[in-house]
């Protein structure tokens, strides 16, 4: 960062419950914008972070951290904050805070640090620009609804547009890269066994060690597609053709909502995170040069609202 940056670790407190969730700021002088960074689902740091086994370029990478850095060279201010209950960038968690981790908590979260970021950088909302990836595509347009403001911006990346349950029937019984239990040969056996457990588990915590109380508050949501056109904003969508988690066949979906304030590119051999597959499988990051710079130029484009 250069001498016109300031890059500080800080903190907020939940509305909802107190809960003090730690994060990143970048602070540019003479800002032209501010951005807030929401993440995917899972136990998501504030960047992110992918392990090295995990990455195209067989290094550990940092997402937001690589858009944050690329963002304030054009004079972003940002925030990025860890998910709730998220300890460290290798998924520890607190269990006691991260069982709260639902879909009510983390649109909430993102209110308070929608508030947070104007507040550390006396910044009008008319200056926010909302960043989603994945399950934050989803937070984001729901945190543009609840603040009910209209915001410079809302750039989501590998969106949602179906609901949790057709995403899920799609994760699970269509996907090139499926979902799978290892109890069932038959995927359609999988999904269904997935939607009983949602619905009639009296347990805590899920398989993938995800708070139930997550799948059963998305289950019962309504899909992004029926959301997005409460956002005043202009929307940027961005999506990879060989994603795996989110397909290209999301933004079609949203497409044909004909909203006027939305715009929407797919990225040829690249997936979830905007990196190439490796041997038929997802890699997560780096983001590709050319995205992070057409994310850049989105946020440039976005006019003032007020």
């Amino acid at each position: 960062m250069t001498k016109s940056v300031i890059d500080q670790n800080l903190f907020f407190k939940s509305s909802l419950d107190g809960t003090k969730i730690s994060g990143t700021l970048v602070h540019v002088k003479d800002q032209r914008g501010v951005i807030l960074f929401i993440g995917g689902s899972g136990k998501t740091d504030r960047d992110e972070t992918a392990p090295a086994t995990e990455t195209i370029s067989g290094k550990k990478e940092k997402l937001f951290q690589q858009l944050a850095t690329a963002l304030a060279e054009k004079g972003f201010s940002s925030f990025r904050y860890d998910k709730r209950g998220v300890l460290n960038e290798d998924g520890q968690v607190d269990k006691n805070i991260w069982l709260t981790a639902d879909r009510s908590h983390l649109i909430s979260d993102s209110v308070d640090a929608s508030k947070f970021v104007m507040e550390k950088t006396q910044a009008k909302y008319s200056d926010l620009i909302i960043i989603g990836h994945s399950e934050g595509t989803v937070i984001g347009v729901e945190a543009a609804i609840k603040l009910d403001e209209k915001l410079r911006g809302l750039i989501l990346l590998g969106a949602m547009a179906r609901s949790l349950k057709d995403l899920l029937y799609y994760q699970i019984v269509e996907s090139q890269d499926p979902t799978k239990s290892g109890t069932n040969a038959n995927p359609i056996d999988d999904y269904k066994m997935a939607l009983d457990m949602i619905k009639n588990s009296k347990e805590k915590w899920a398989p993938d060690n995800k708070p139930m109380s997550w799948y059963k508050e998305f289950l019962s949501a309504p899909a992004n597609k029926d959301r997005i056109h409460l956002v005043k904003s202009e929307i940027s969508i961005f999506q990879g053709a060989e994603d795996y988690s989110t397909p290209a066949g999301e933004i079609k979906m949203l497409d044909k909502l004909n909203l006027k304030n939305l715009k929407t590119k797919i990225y040829k051999n690249l997936g979830h995170c905007f990196s190439p597959n490796k041997d038929e499988k997802p890699t997560y990051g780096p983001i590709d040069e050319q995205v992070v710079k057409d994310i850049v130029q989105a946020a440039l484009d976005f006019k003032l609202s007020n």
